[in-house]
Parts: C-alpha cells; sequence; structure tokens
C-alpha cells in the first residue's frame, strides 16, 4: 500500500503511522499507541513538519498477505539544509524510539494478544515480535532533499506457518458460524461439531446437551432419596447438590440420565458422571477461563 500526502503536519502524522496502524489493525487500539509511541518522538515528529513539502509512505498490508513487517516512510524536504535536520531529527527519533520498545516489549506484546478483536490479536499476536524487530532495525538515509525512515522485518518460517494457521482457522470459524447461522434460521438443530468449532468441544457439548425435565428430575430425586437413605456415603457431594437444587433445565446428556435411571444401588448411581459446567470446572482447577468474542455472541 503506498500514500502520499502534502497537507500541513503530514509529516508528524507520517511518524506515528506504524504504532497507529498495529494498534488499530490489531485491535489494541490507543493504549497501545501510547505505549508503542514515545512521547520525544512526537516531538521530533512536530519539529520536521516545518522542513518537509510532502511525504509519501509504504507499509506491507495486509499484514497476513505479507512477507513481513514493512514501512517505508519518505520526507521531501524543502531544500538540501533542511533534509539534514529531517535526518538528525529522524536519527534521534529512531534512538529514542528503539529504547521504549526494548522497555515496553512485554507490555504490547500482552495488549495486543489481549486485544478485543479476534482475528485482529491473531494476526498481531504472530507479527507483534517481527513488528518489534523492525523498529529495533529502522534505518534512516538522506538523498539530496529525500529522507527515508525504514523499518522492516521478514518473518521467520515459523512465523509464516502460525500465521497460516491464524487465517485458516478463521476461515473455518467463518464457515461454521455460517452453518450456525442457517440452522438458527431454518430453526434446525446447531451441529455440534460447527460449534465446537469457535467454542470448543467442552463448551459445545455443555451448551447442546438435553435440559432436564421436571419429569426427568422428579424420577432422578426420587432414586437420590432412595439410594441416600441406603448408603449416603456413596453419593458424591456435587451429585448430591446437582439432583436437589440445580436439577431443573440443567443438561442432562443421555449418558448421565441412563446412568443415574438404570443404577440399581448406590454405589453405582454415585459414580456416575455428572455434567460440568467449563466455567466451573475451571475454578475447581483454580484457572480463568474467557470466551472469544464470537463465543459469547453465539451462547447468547
Amino acid at each position: 500500500m503506498r500514500r502520499a500526502d502534502a497537507r500541513q503536519k503530514a509529516a508528524s502524522s507520517l511518524l506515528k503511522l506504524p504504532c497507529s496502524h498495529a494498534g488499530f489493525d490489531s485491535g489494541a487500539g490507543s493504549k497501545f499507541v501510547e505505549e508503542c509511541l514515545p512521547k520525544s518522538v512526537e516531538k521530533n515528529a512536530s519539529a520536521i513538519d516545518s522542513k518537509v513539502r510532502a511525504v509519501t509512505y509504504e507499509l506491507a498490508a495486509p499484514i497476513q498477505d505479507s512477507d513481513g513487517v514493512r514501512f517505508n516512510l519518505i520526507f521531501v524536504a524543502r531544500d538540501g539544509d533542511a533534509a539534514k535536520d529531517v535526518e538528525a531529527e529522524l536519527k534521534d527519533a529512531t534512538r529514542d524510539w528503539k529504547s521504549a520498545i526494548e522497555n515496553n516489549e512485554s507490555k504490547l506484546t500482552k495488549l495486543v494478544r489481549e486485544a478485543p478483536s479476534q482475528l485482529g490479536h491473531k494476526k498481531w499476536g504472530v507479527a507483534i515480535d517481527p513488528f518489534m524487530r523492525a523498529i529495533k532495525s529502522g534505518t534512516v538515509k538522506r538523498d539530496g532533499r529525500v529522507v527515508s525512515f525504514r523499518l522492516a522485518e521478514k518473518f521467520s518460517d515459523s512465523e509464516k506457518k502460525e500465521m497460516r494457521e491464524v487465517m485458516t482457522k478463521s476461515t473455518e470459524d467463518q464457515e461454521a458460524a455460517a452453518t450456525i447461522t442457517q440452522a438458527l434460521i431454518k430453526k434446525q438443530p446447531i451441529p455440534e461439531a460447527s460449534l465446537a468449532q469457535i467454542v470448543g468441544g467442552e463448551w459445545a457439548s455443555h451448551v447442546l446437551a438435553p435440559r432436564a425435565t421436571d419429569k426427568d428430575c422428579a424420577a432422578l430425586k426420587d432414586k437420590l432419596a432412595r439410594f441416600d437413605m441406603a448408603k449416603p456415603q456413596a453419593i458424591p457431594s456435587h451429585t448430591r447438590f446437582a439432583l436437589r437444587f440445580k436439577c431443573e433445565g440443567q443438561p442432562l446428556p443421555q449418558a448421565t440420565q441412563s446412568c443415574l435411571l438404570d443404577a440399581k444401588d448406590a454405589d453405582t448411581f454415585g459414580r456416575c458422571a455428572m455434567p460440568q459446567n467449563p466455567l466451573d470446572k475451571s475454578a475447581t482447577l483454580g484457572s480463568g477461563l474467557t470466551l472469544p468474542p464470537s463465543a459469547k455472541t453465539i451462547l447468547q
């Protein structure tokens, strides 16, 4: 992608481009830009404005179709002396920028990988390391009135592979979402495999499992009462609580229902695997569980 600009203050806007592009394309937004672009570079940019007649730039976009990260920022100075001043300002900016990136590397990586834009943060989750390497290896060159500031870093083989996997997964997610949408429009059951593609197998099984009816729960509570009286130690507390207080309307897979109803004694009844909400399971294991935005939309 190439653009040219001769507007007032175009130079200062151009110097902000790499951080702005990465921040907003990834979904990390203005917070990323603040951490990426030191205030001293903004001062360098302002100093350049009065010395530049026009600017142009080239960048590798969209990032997933490129062989790496590339920003080529070109400043056309008003005259030869102004070009030398622009060169000096850009070299100062390069030095400060490299230092800022080294200091904020972990923050920038975290902002990108936790950004709310699902595909954006996945793409830039791959590209963030080469992006920072590009800034660290940035070069400034002057040729007459033209001064160029080049930031470029190719993806490694492993980064290329990871980017391909991200885009393949994105395509598969889109196809799964389309299948789910069509099922909802036609009032047909949601295919579990399509939902699992987006939210994972555990969540898909939980969401699509049959719900226990009042009749189901009455029969199960009756068996629980009899077995609990005969041998209470055989009944796990979570099974007792689930059937007594959380039965109606809760997921009840056919395998669990059959196991409970077919049980002939308290020991067999107590060994039946009860369905568990993935969030409850995560809390039991002591780790957080975060759903992607697309999953939250479907589960709503």
